[in-house]
């Protein structure tokens, strides 16, 4: 059982990190549209996202990846289970 979860979710990872870069870079319809946003972004780069978010789901599995593509600092919440400690982003 454990050897079919782990097969899984290399299959899944493998896929989303493949093709990583195509998720990151914004459509110059996106770039156009932040340009003209009064949303101001800083001094980041306008051709990539400020983060990203890929899912994956089989019918048995949900495999999830967040990303902090430019760098900057985000706020995160602490979760706790059991000995183990994670953080997601707030």
């Amino acid at each position: 059982m454990r050897d079919i979860e782990l097969r899984k979710y290399d299959e899944i990872s493998a896929s989303i990190l493949e093709f990583l870069e195509l998720y990151t870079k914004l459509t110059p319809e996106e770039i156009a549209k932040l340009k003209d946003s009064t949303k101001t972004r800083g001094k980041g780069d306008l051709t990539q996202r400020e983060k990203i978010l890929l899912k994956e789901t089989t019918k048995d599995i949900m495999f999830a990846i967040w990303g902090n593509v430019q760098g900057k600092s985000v706020m995160h919440k602490r979760i706790e289970f059991g000995p183990y400690e994670a953080a997601l982003p707030t």
